[in-house]
């Protein structure tokens, strides 16, 4: 007779229940679910089913950091009144939309580690940190670094007249699957490292005086070409991998020559640990190892200055973000309207991942650079911006209903057999145990 006491391996066995087809009692629970099937164990017999699941086609989301920390301060008990109900409520309604859409398997947002860099150096990173993870069900996007070194190194490939080695499609840009059935529970590793913070301030610090000095620069220069700014940063943008490798290399070479006397040069070591360049430019070089070592040099200088270097979309993306803001500029903007730093890392965000997105939400800045013409024609074959420009968060809150709309029948019912019927309700207290 089977007992009827619970059995060893069925602790994380939860509902919805059906009848065991071992046993027939109705403890045939979900055990696991995998990426393309589910496991549903009986509490009483312990008799396992394996279940396929349909294939899913999931719309990629990716959220400006100021919604996820808007979003984080509707729902932290501890945020102050006035920093909940702004913009009408939209937070809490995109928070609870994302939400619902999120479980029932049809949006992912993935996370960024410009996301988690942003959030450090916020005195609630844990919990920006929890309401980014919530959604992205621990998958991200590859530094923006690594999507253009990936585009240089393919362009570099048909320069030469070569196949490419892979498709760059959503499966390269993000760290993981996309469309895949999640799990119900998450296990997450949260650390930083000591001394990030304080270098990220740092660096904003910089970059915000840089993007100050470049504005100036602008207002004051005697003539301005849309075209020759945007060919001149596509230049600078597309080089400056070829020229960290160079300082890097030079490094490496006087290292050689002089070797550490003291422990107290050991500091000095650091500047010897590569860059990412590094592994861009020792691709190329393996490219190329038919030749002569000079040949090979030479060949991927010509590279770094050739058309079809400059033509990756995260160059062509960047480049006339740059020259876009630079015809704000002496259309008249002033001064005290320039840009703080952050515009590097937003520019960043769009450049790398737009081509692997069906929808961003940006703010109004990026947004305002994105609708200009040449901006326009590049980015919209490839995803849909919003932001607060013009009544766009309402054709964001629409866009996000009709995703819903649109799912079959069959697919809601097989998320309330896996999930439950009451699933999709939103976790508006997220937050509510985090000090």
């Amino acid at each position: 007779m089977i007992p009827h006491q619970q059995r060893k391996g069925t602790y994380f066995v939860h509902g919805p229940y059906m009848r065991c087809p071992a046993c027939g009692q109705d403890r045939l629970g979900v055990l696991l679910i995998c990426d393309r099937h589910y496991v549903r164990r009986c509490k009483h017999c312990t008799h396992d089913v394996h279940i396929p699941l349909p294939s899913l086609e999931k719309k990629v989301i990716y959220l400006d950091q100021f919604v996820i920390s808007n979003m984080m301060k509707e729902l932290d008990p501890g945020s102050p009144a006035t920093a909940k109900g702004t913009n009408q409520g939209f937070y809490r309604t995109l928070f609870e939309r994302l939400d619902r859409l999120f479980k029932l398997q049809l949006i992912i947002c993935p996370d960024s580690p410009v996301q988690h860099d942003e959030s450090v150096v916020d005195h609630r990173f844990n919990k920006l940190r929890l309401v980014f993870r919530h959604f992205s069900h621990g998958l991200g996007f590859e530094p923006p670094e690594a999507i253009f070194h990936a585009e240089l190194l393919d362009a570099f490939r048909r320069w030469l007249g070569r196949p490419c080695a892979a498709p760059l499609d959503r499966e390269f840009a993000l760290n993981g699957k996309y469309n895949v059935w999640n799990d119900r529970l998450r296990i997450d590793l949260n650390y930083t490292l000591p001394g990030l913070e304080a270098s990220l301030r740092e660096t904003g610090e910089n970059r915000t005086k840089h993007m100050r000095a470049v504005c100036e620069r602008w207002r004051r220069a005697e003539s301005f070409s849309f075209q020759a700014v945007m060919e001149g940063e596509a230049r600078a943008i597309v080089e400056e991998p070829w020229r960290q490798w160079k300082q890097y290399a030079a490094r490496i070479a006087a290292a050689e020559l002089t070797p550490v006397q003291s422990e107290s040069a050991l500091k000095d070591l650091a500047a010897l640990f590569p860059l990412a360049a590094s592994g861009l430019v020792t691709h190329m070089l393996a490219e190329l190892k038919e030749l002569p070592v000079e040949e090979r040099f030479d060949k991927v200088g010509r590279f770094f200055a050739s058309e079809e270097a400059r033509s990756v979309s995260y160059v062509r993306v960047s480049a006339l973000f740059w020259a876009s803001l630079a015809r704000d500029v002496r259309a008249g903007r002033k001064p005290e309207n320039f840009p703080t730093g952050s515009l590097y890392n937003d520019v960043d965000i769009v450049a790398a991942y737009a081509p692997y997105c069906d929808a961003m939400f940006v703010d109004k800045q990026i947004s305002h650079l994105a609708a200009q013409a040449e901006l326009k024609r590049e980015l919209t074959p490839h995803c849909r911006l919003f932001s607060f420009r013009k009544g766009e968060d309402e054709q964001f809150l629409e866009y996000l209903a009709a995703i819903e709309r649109e799912a079959t029948p069959a697919h809601m019912e097989k998320v309330a057999e896996v999930y439950g019927a009451d699933w999709p309700t939103p976790y508006v207290d997220l937050l509510a145990r985090v000090d």
